[in-house]
């Protein structure tokens, strides 16, 4: 498919009244199916969709839903398509005289599945094609409680979430899954592609340019802490902030630029607290928080590792910038060596001093511009996205990229911990970040 410009995507997706479509990406658990269902927006498909040159396209004939504790009452068009002659349910306990299922029965697993036709759903939009999308939004159950309610993404962050694929695998997805465990699963998809992850990056990132589409990243999991400590973001409220994006109520917010992942982050979005926005709020004790967030950004930095084995080969240098640019401060500082020894086998004009100073692993200090050391609190940011301490995207082009075959790199400052950690992983490959898994229940 990539081969036709066509890109896989595991997604739900809907279409408004206007026409305008949204992606729904993430791992089973994250809320494809229960977002992308809609009541005011019809529904594409809930699971596997491709995005080709005239738009999007549903590549199933129907749903595969988590069925565990459904109700008429809550899911009333769920409920009847599940209940439905032709659906084929699993991992279900039922009374065998009268073939009525308890769908609160957890004996057998959380993990109980319905698969029926997608005209079971009377919001299906049929056929299940749409235009190029309008929205895309990133699905993350944050299992360690830091990441915001919902932020704005630029290119090169949807290129790099997309590519990390950080989210928690949550109880009911996965064979001895009791508790949500903070994981990466390349693409959101790693289980089903084919190609090189960094391939489906490339090409997610051109399609969002041609288009015109904005990118959001939403956290469907805790806030305060991991589970047992923080708590579960409401349904309600990621379907308000779902909502929010739809309507544009989002485009005209306040931005405020989160600390150490470098994300946009709404000061408000109409009918949700504000408290909801700010996952730092949520904590505490915020250097509790402030260790975490640091815990996270160094799991996003060990995960990339595999990428920039062959990155450079795969994509090209200048593709690599864009995406490295898209993710944690210390991302530029601790992996721009990596990238200048794969650009010195590449490039044939790369000379000999290069390479040893490559190796030497030097770096320049931070430029003025960039030097001023954040604090724990989110910095301002203009309402195009611009941030106004001087910390700022890179843009798309390889004319405004630095050249990662120069001695000269100019990277992000950081906050002090966080600065010194990533100091440390260049200095030493052994260095590692240890995740403890979370305990708790799943909600």
């Amino acid at each position: 498919m990539p081969h036709r410009d066509v890109l896989f995507l595991h997604s739900g997706c809907n279409i408004g009244k206007e026409g305008d479509v949204t992606l729904f990406l993430g791992l089973s658990g994250t809320g494809k199916t229960t977002l992308s269902s809609d009541p005011a927006r019809p529904l594409i498909g809930d699971d596997e969709h491709c995005w080709g040159p005239k738009g999007v396209f549903n590549i199933e004939a129907g749903c595969y839903a988590k069925c565990v504790n459904l109700q008429s009452e809550s899911d009333p068009d769920m409920w009847s398509a599940v209940n439905r002659f032709g659906t084929v349910l699993e991992n279900v306990v039922y009374d065998e005289q009268y073939h009525i299922v308890d769908y609160s029965n957890t004996t057998i697993t959380e993990n109980m599945r319905a698969c029926f036709p997608i005209t079971h759903l009377p919001n299906a939009h049929i056929p299940c094609v749409g235009g190029h999308p309008h929205n895309v939004i990133l699905l993350s159950c944050d299992a360690l409680g830091v990441l915001p309610a919902v932020s704005r993404l630029t290119v090169e962050q949807a290129m790099y979430h997309f590519v990390s694929g950080y989210t928690a695998k949550v109880a009911g997805t996965e064979v001895g899954v009791c508790h949500p465990e903070p994981t990466f699963s390349a693409c959101y998809a790693g289980a089903f592609i084919m190609w090189r992850p960094m391939k489906y990056a490339a090409l997610l990132g051109n399609k969002l340019r041609r288009a015109g589409t904005r990118a959001w990243l939403v956290n469907t999991g805790w806030l305060g802490g991991k589970p047992g400590v923080g708590q579960r973001i409401s349904l309600q409220h990621t379907r308000t902030i779902i909502d929010a994006i739809h309507s544009g109520g989002l485009e005209s917010a306040q931005y405020q630029q989160m600390p150490v992942l470098d994300l946009q982050v709404p000061s408000s979005c109409p009918g949700v607290p504000d408290s909801i926005l700010q996952p730092q709020a949520h904590w505490t004790n915020h250097q509790d928080y402030n260790a975490t967030l640091a815990q996270l950004a160094g799991m996003f930095v060990d995960n990339m590792q595999v990428f920039l084995q062959d990155g450079v080969q795969i994509v090209g240098k200048d593709i690599m910038q864009q995406i490295l640019a898209g993710g944690p401060q210390q991302q530029k500082i601790s992996q721009q060596q990596q990238l200048q020894m794969q650009s010195a086998a590449a490039d044939s004009s790369y000379t000999v001093n290069d390479q040893e100073a490559a190796m030497q692993g030097r770096v320049a200090q931070p430029g003025p511009q960039h030097s001023k050391q954040l604090s724990g609190h989110m910095q301002p940011s203009t309402a195009d996205g611009s941030h106004q301490t001087g910390l700022h995207d890179l843009a798309p082009s390889s004319s405004s990229l630095p050249d990662s075959s120069d001695d000269d790199l100019h990277v992000h400052s950081t906050v002090g911990g966080v600065r010194a950690a990533a100091k440390r992983r260049s200095e030493s490959s052994a260095v590692a970040v240890a995740v403890a898994a979370p305990a708790g229940a799943a909600k």
